[in-house]
């Protein structure tokens, strides 16, 4: 990703860029050039938490799906919170826009 740049979102305003408008673009970059690099190693957090709730169907309490982090940093990184946990179903994904900080997880 050497001399690659990344257009800035508010060029014609000349305003104060920072916070989540200065990160985003550069988070865009990074993750299509990783999703390039390994796709089916790299996941924004929802896209994560998707899959592995997808792969266990009969893990629908918060405890089953929260036992299904391998870890409690992992849990505390990737976790959306009791009522969106419980809310979520086949029929009822996560979707981006979680938060200003999209979390990518690195699967190896």
């Amino acid at each position: 990703m050497a001399n690659q740049t990344v257009e800035r979102p508010n060029k014609s305003s000349a305003g104060t860029l920072s916070g989540h408008a200065a990160g985003e673009p550069f988070e865009k970059c990074v993750y299509h050039k990783l999703k390039q690099l390994y796709p089916n190693n790299i996941y924004k957090q929802f896209e994560y938490l998707n899959d592995i709730y997808l792969k266990h169907p009969k893990h629908i309490s918060l405890e089953q799906r929260y036992a299904l982090m391998n870890s409690p940093t992992a849990l505390f990184l990737l976790s959306r919170g009791d009522k969106a946990t419980k809310e979520w179903s086949p029929e009822n994904i996560f979707e981006g826009g979680f938060s200003s900080l999209t979390r990518l997880r690195f699967v190896v």
